[in-house]
């Protein structure tokens, strides 16, 4: 994730597995004290593992949705 803080500086942090919405809420928020924990995005790049995962999940609330 790519974001701007309150101070004009430009960051990238690295999102692990299930901590996408939790980032995005902070930054919603302007949380920049709790964004700033997350580890530097540093090319450590992402395992299909992590896709299939986040697939998964939306699949399930794709499923939910649908018996509502």
């Amino acid at each position: 994730m790519v974001y701007t803080d309150d101070k004009g500086v430009r960051h990238s942090i690295y999102l692990l597995q299930g901590t996408f919405h939790t980032a995005s809420e902070h930054l919603q928020n302007k949380r920049w004290d709790e964004l700033a924990k997350f580890e530097p995005y540093t090319n450590q790049g992402y395992t299909e593992d992590d896709f299939k995962a986040f697939r998964e999940r939306h699949m399930i609330e794709g499923q939910e949705k649908q018996m509502l």
